[in-house]
């Protein structure tokens, strides 16, 4: 909607913006435009923002609560069902759920934006309509209305199902309602059966019977189909078309029960009890485990708890392999955007199976192995919290204000001895001992141990910072106030770029090439980042690639950054902007904070695009500190 450009602009935007302006920008009257205007005023103290208008010149937004108006701006975000390559998407969904002719004036008054803007969109939205082999069929003063050939058409909802399709998901429960039993009917059936489907595929087959029996219920059938193909399988999908029937008053037609048939049969396996040899298994792992810690400065050889839950999973593992079987990871590319880290880990991992055990090792079943690898690292978080047995806080006194900051220190360090002193007390605080100093002043004698300066009233952010700060190998003396922001840190001018590229390998080879002649990556920086590529394309959502080595092979901290002009593909998926990473062993896991944040701009299409519209170094950065700043 056009509240969060209105907002987008004047966050942005260094001058006064006017009413005229915005009627222009959105094509639409001033009245409307005042109307908008008028609306953010009377939410703006609730919001956290002011909006202040200044006769002759215009309006200007400033923010006094960033916390309630950081909630404010997700929430226009979320909410809003027409930004960037969103919009596309729900003008496919609004177009799919009609039963006749749409008017392009009917579009344009429900997603709240021109005429001419919907006319503009209409082009990308019919390319994708094709790509699922349907056709939007265009009649004069009728407007637009999709040709719905059953499977196709079932298939496009499905996925838009699967993407959490606000305007589907609506129209799917007023038709369907409640479908949750088939749930519960679908694994019983399975288990009669003998048949083992992990929880993705049941996710999978439940999705699509669920877009099916809408689909029926817009075209009934009155006559009962069985499948074309007679096994067990046609046993479970004619008792789930007569349940649909005496739920709905519908059956599924031919083609949906046969599709259903073969996708139940794609995603079910038979029980069947095949034991491999596996003595050498644990040694195997251990051996990996020892050198992975050697390498990382990890840990993960100690995790008794850890290593009894990856044995366990890579026993099943290699006894589904022999039996040809293959389980589906609905999240391999969030952990592989989200934990790179571990996900490098574990195709090491894989690689180890592959060569003792001639396992060969799926992306999907690697991103379960990362799982494990991921939790370990969770709980290593939590253990170099706690190796802080003696915690001491210096105040300027005695007084409330002291026992409200220890209180919020014991919060995260619940089982620890926590202290506080007044500053006139170091005799006393160094009879205690402490592993660690936190102090709202300079302090008059020097102690071997870290001293983290903090402010004499805390709020939720400090904790946060606090909390990540110990999360570190190793916690050096620093002010709060002075904690180091990843992207001013990491990002360089040096290393950024605008241009064009003839291939994602070539202008891979450049920036890492780059990164290693200039003295951040070692002689094998470029070799690692092409076999990380080799392995699984790190080219992501919405255009976004994020490649990095697949061995920690960096000798100082830097994001190269490269904004693409050109039509750049890379194994049919387009190339916008490239995040190239180098992160020395000590600071890695700073590796998974920063791809938080790409992750994020990844999902926002409003900010993604400013940052590939950037035309400086200095442009791209205001876009990515905005987001630390909401994230932290």
């Amino acid at each position: 909607m056009r509240l969060y450009f209105i907002v987008s602009d004047l966050i942005t935007k260094d001058d006064y913006l006017t009413v005229e302006y915005f009627a222009k920008k959105f094509e639409v009257s001033k009245r409307t435009i005042q109307n908008d205007l008028s609306y953010l005023n009377q939410i703006s103290k609730q919001k956290g923002f002011v909006l202040q208008q200044f006769r002759g010149k215009g309006y200007l937004l400033k923010i006094q609560n960033k916390n309630q108006f950081s909630e404010f701006w997700m929430s226009l975000s979320n909410d809003d069902v027409s930004i960037g390559k969103n919009r596309v998407e729900n003008i496919m969904a609004y177009i799919a759920i009609q039963q006749d002719y749409i008017s392009m004036d009917a579009i344009a008054d429900y997603f709240k934006i021109s005429k001419t803007l919907v006319k503009r969109e209409m082009e990308k939205v019919s390319k994708q309509f094709h790509k699922y082999g349907l056709t939007l069929e265009r009649k004069n003063h009728y407007g637009v209305a999709l040709q719905k050939m059953d499977i196709p058409y079932v298939k496009m909802l499905t996925e838009l199902y699967q993407h959490e399709n606000s305007i589907l998901i609506k129209d799917l429960k007023e038709t369907i309602g409640d479908f949750e039993v088939i749930y519960k009917t679908l694994v019983t059936e399975f288990a009669k059966s003998h048949l083992i489907i992990n929880y993705a595929e049941l996710k999978e087959v439940y999705e699509w019977l669920q877009v099916s029996t809408y689909y029926a219920c817009l075209h009934p059938d009155q006559h009962f189909h069985k499948p074309s193909k007679d096994n067990s399988v046609s046993i479970i999908v004619n008792h789930l078309n007569r349940w649909i029937f005496d739920v709905y008053g519908v059956y599924l037609n031919q083609d949906l029960v046969n599709t259903l048939h073969k996708k139940i049969e794609q995603c079910t396996r038979p029980k069947v009890s095949t034991k491999k040899n596996i003595e050498n298994l644990q040694k195997d792992i251990d051996d990996f485990l020892l050198e992975t810690d050697d390498l990382n400065h990890t840990y993960f050889f100690q995790d008794k708890e850890f290593k009894k839950l990856l044995f366990n999973h890579v026993s099943m593992l290699i006894d589904r392999f022999y039996q040809k079987i293959s389980y589906k990871n609905t999240l391999l590319n969030e952990i592989s955007i989200r934990y790179p880290r571990v996900f490098n880990i574990a195709i090491s991992f894989s690689n180890m199976l592959e060569e003792k055990y001639g396992v060969i090792v799926s992306h999907d079943e690697t991103a379960f192995i990362a799982t494990h690898f991921a939790a370990h690292f969770e709980r290593e978080k939590q253990m170099k919290i706690h190796r802080f047995n003696r915690v001491a806080v210096v105040c300027s006194s005695g007084g409330g204000s002291a026992f409200m900051i220890k209180m919020q220190i014991k919060s995260l360090f619940p089982n620890e001895d926590v202290e506080s002193f007044s500053f006139l007390e170091m005799d006393t605080l160094r009879m205690f001992n402490p592993d660690i100093i936190f102090t709202i002043m300079p302090l008059s004698e020097d102690f071997e141990v870290p001293i983290i300066y903090i402010h004499e009233l805390l709020d939720d952010e400090d904790l946060l910072k606090i909390r990540q700060l110990m999360e570190h190998d190793q916690v050096n003396s620093v002010a709060l106030g002075e904690f180091p922001s990843i992207v001013n840190t990491l990002f360089s001018k040096d290393f950024f770029e605008i241009g064009k590229s003839n291939s994602y390998e070539e202008l891979l080879r450049r920036m890492a090439l780059k990164i290693e002649k200039s003295g951040y990556g070692d002689n094998k920086y470029v070799e690692n980042i092409l076999e990380r590529e080799r392995y699984m394309s790190t080219v992501y959502m919405n255009g976004v690639a994020i490649p990095h080595p697949i061995e920690i092979c960096a000798k100082r901290n830097v994001i190269s950054t490269f904004i693409v002009q050109n039509d750049l593909n890379e194994k049919g998926k387009e190339v916008r902007v490239v995040f190239m990473i180098s992160l020395t062993k000590q600071d890695y896991q700073r590796h998974q904070d920063i791809t938080k944040l790409l992750y994020l701009l990844m999902k926002d299409e409003a900010r993604l695009q400013r940052v590939i519209g950037s035309g400086s170094f200095e442009e791209m950065m205001v876009v990515l500190r905005e987001m630390e700043g909401m994230i932290r």
